[in-house]
């Protein structure tokens, strides 16, 4: 399955995408397919030099498919109705309006969603982090498995399992 072009994501959006993409042990699928498609050419942008025309979360989206107009619809994060966890809602986030999107289903099946208008609410477009409007490079960082502190023999502080 494939998504013609690059995808613009905000760093809120790309972690949504990462997270799901967690969830799936298995990496088989149209979904799942789409997912990895996704995450693999997105590029990541602060969400206050993201174009007004880009389908972010929280977007209010109309779209068509195959010609047949749908929405207004707001893209959610949560598995609702219109969600990044739906097909269309994957396929459409980081499309700009006006760009056409094949979304492959297999067995010769393909959807053609054209984006066809974009609303963004004007406070989603404030910068996520202090970090992130100096213009500074904002890198993921991802924790080890934590271990409980335990005291050795001998030693009368149990530690912070104790407060």
């Amino acid at each position: 399955m494939t998504v013609d072009g690059r995808v613009w994501l905000t760093e809120q959006d790309f972690e949504a995408l990462r997270r799901l993409r967690l969830k799936f042990a298995s990496p088989g699928g149209v979904y799942a397919s789409l997912l990895d498609s996704k995450l693999e050419r997105a590029v990541v942008v602060d969400p206050a030099a993201l174009e007004d025309e880009i389908v972010t979360i929280g977007s209010r989206v109309t779209y068509s498919v195959d010609g047949r107009r749908k929405g207004p619809f707001v893209l959610s994060g949560a598995p609702e109705a219109f969600s990044i966890h739906s097909l269309h809602g994957l396929a459409l986030l980081g499309v700009a309006v006006g760009r056409q999107v094949t979304l492959y289903l297999g067995d010769d099946d393909t959807e053609e969603l054209v984006v066809e208008s974009v609303e963004t609410p004007p406070d989603y477009r404030r910068p996520s982090s202090p970090a992130t409007a100096s213009g500074a490079k904002v890198i993921p960082i991802q924790f080890g498995r934590r271990r409980p502190i335990v005291s050795g023999p001998g030693e009368d502080d149990p530690g912070p399992s104790a407060a």
